[in-house]
Order: structure tokens, then sequence, then C-alpha cells
């Protein structure tokens, strides 16, 4: 990767969770809950986002994801779309993780994981950048250098 020179419109951007501090008594069977969360969540390599315009004007959209320590989440962005102007003015954001519709019992129980989070924008110089970009073609593959390439 020495050398590497990303193209100026692909950006990686860092989800964090906000999380409320648990109560002790919260604190009971915290632990089964977030492995349960882990689990599911370790099953998809996209999320729904939902940003909001600097007009307050909604936007629902998908990204490619990998997952990153304490609630992280790094996606694969065009600084063409509108989610990543979103982002950049206005850095909450809604993730959504829902069981497919093939997959559920029942349409109306499917399963979903949901975060309110705080979106950062990973520095292309950075050695984070490089480490999120390795992680990314490990996932999904060359179609990533393609994508970079552009």
């Amino acid at each position: 990767m020495s050398g590497f020179v990303p193209h100026p419109n692909l950006r990686f951007g860092r989800l964090v969770a906000m999380r409320r501090k648990p109560t002790d008594k919260a604190n009971a069977g915290l632990e089964e809950i977030r492995k349960k969360m882990l689990a599911f969540r370790g099953g998809f390599d996209s999320l729904q986002l939902a940003t909001v315009s600097d007009a307050g004007i909604p936007e629902a959209s998908a990204a490619p994801m990998v997952a990153g320590r304490d609630d992280a989440f790094y996606i694969f962005i065009s600084a063409l779309a509108r989610h990543t102007a979103n982002l950049a003015a206005n850095a909450r954001a809604g993730v959504l993780f829902i069981e497919p519709v093939e997959a559920a019992a029942n349409p109306f129980v499917r399963q979903r994981l949901s975060y309110r989070c705080r979106a950062e924008f990973v520095p292309r110089e950075s050695q984070a950048f490089a480490e999120i970009l390795q992680r990314f073609e490990q996932q999904f593959g060359e179609i990533v250098g393609v994508l970079v390439g552009l």
C-alpha cells in the first residue's frame, strides 16, 4: 500500500454508536444481550443508513461496511453520494440492521438492531485509512480496488 493514493471521491466514514451508561441493575444480563447483538450484526456486510441534509431533509440509503471495535462501523462511501454530504453537514446518523424478509418467519416480526450514531470521516492520509481499506479489500474482494481506481 506504500505510495497508494486513493481517488479523491473515496471516503471512509466511521459511525460510532452513542450509548447511555447502564445502571448496575441494568448490567444484569447485559453481557448476554450484547453477545446476541454482536452475533446478529455479524451476519451483515452492509447497513441501512439514515441521514439528514443541512436543510433537514431525511435520506435513507445503504452502504457497505466493516465492523470496528466498540460499536463502530466503517462505511465505504463516495463523495458524490447525498448521504456523504449529509454526514458532512450533520454528523448524526441512524443505522439499521434488519433480518431479510425471506429469512423471517413473519415479515411483521423481523429481528432488527438499530443504533444512533455520530459520524466521523477517516483522514485519507492516516494509517487508519490504509488499514480500513485493507479490511474492505479482504471482505469484499477485488471490486474495492476497481472502485478506488475510478
